[in-house]
């Protein structure tokens, strides 16, 4: 399951195909950063590569 996945089942309402990555906001605005702000996703925020964040496996970070 990725994030995109994980939000879907969450808060359906937020994914969609008009914003980039295709949820509205940022894995940070769903899941706690502490445990999800590694070097890889600070890679994807300095490229601004929505889909590879939203696309990375989503490991039972807590919900917000």
């Amino acid at each position: 399951m990725t994030y995109k996945d994980k939000v879907k089942e969450i808060k359906p309402d937020c994914v969609t195909n008009i914003v980039c990555g295709g949820v509205i906001g940022c894995p940070s605005t769903y899941f706690d950063m502490e445990s999800i702000c590694t070097l890889e996703f600070n890679q994807y925020w300095n490229k601004k590569d929505c889909n590879a964040c939203w696309n990375n496996e989503y490991k039972g970070e807590p919900v917000l």
